[in-house]
């Protein structure tokens, strides 16, 4: 019988970052805390992007949840459903009725200020306001990273928190959001 070798290409070695949960949620909890205390006068608000790995991993949940907590601080929170094809964080907040939604918003980008704003939301409670996904898949294509970049930065000089509930898909749209939080 003969032998047979084998013969693997050399790979270079990788040095692996550690990945250190507990500091990143240390220091995600001081950000909050100092944001949250009542000493802290927000000048510009602080936008959280939550992401998740890939559909059904809770994001929407933690996110709606810390808009909730945030508020029992006494904060007005903006809630972006960012999820454009599937988007259900109102449901999460129990608000099915929304007016209008992020499509509608996104194709007057240019006019949008602070009261149209506030008039696209969805008030969940007094401190607690949701703009919510399009009604169909359909209309995120209506939705662009231009109009997302105003309808964060007038909701950054709005409200004391902006958490956006941001798709696992990376497109542009999602990337936009992930970039200004």
């Amino acid at each position: 019988m003969a032998a047979f070798a084998l013969s693997l290409p050399k790979v270079p070695p990788v040095t692996l970052m550690p990945f250190a949960p507990k500091s990143s949620l240390a220091s995600l909890s001081v950000k909050l805390t100092m944001a949250t205390s009542p000493a802290c006068k927000v000048l510009i608000s602080l936008v959280i992007a939550m992401v998740g790995a890939k559909g059904g991993s809770g994001v929407t949940f933690l996110a709606t949840n810390l808009a909730y907590a945030l508020a029992r601080q006494n904060k007005r929170v903006a809630v972006l459903d960012l999820r454009l094809s599937f988007g259900d964080a109102a449901i999460y907040l129990g608000n099915t009725g929304a007016k209008t939604n992020l499509a509608e918003l996104a194709q007057q980008y240019l006019r949008v200020d602070e009261a149209m704003l506030e008039a696209g939301m969805a008030k969940v409670s007094e401190r607690v306001h949701v703009l919510v996904a399009p009604a169909t898949p359909e209309l995120a294509a209506e939705v662009t990273p231009v109009a997302i970049e105003k309808i964060i930065e007038v909701a950054r000089r709005h409200y004391d928190f902006v958490v956006m509930d941001v798709s696992s898909t990376l497109d542009p749209v999602a990337l936009k959001a992930i970039n200004l939080a």
